[in-house]
């Protein structure tokens, strides 16, 4: 059952992208921006709970920087790209 969102929040400036829950994002990426120094736009927003969230990621892994930040790969820019079904 779908509780919220799966966000995919990106600062293409430094081709990072955070991978979070929430049930109001657009709300999520405006606390984000407090005090962040870079620009921040959301890229990709999906239904999904807290478990689909430790779902993507796990299948990022191999991106991850540091808790919820992952680097932009080529395999993550594909998956926002992509239509969800």
């Amino acid at each position: 059952m779908y509780k919220g969102f799966v966000y995919f929040i990106v600062d293409y400036k430094t081709n990072q992208v955070k991978i979070g829950y929430s049930k109001k994002p657009e709300q999520r990426l405006k606390q984000l921006k407090t005090g962040y120094p870079g620009k921040l736009e959301i890229a990709k927003i999906v239904p999904g709970n807290p478990t689909d969230e430790k779902k993507y990621q796990r299948v990022f892994c191999h991106d991850k920087i540091c808790r919820e930040w992952f680097r932009l790969s080529e395999e993550i820019i594909e998956f926002i790209n992509r239509k969800v079904k």
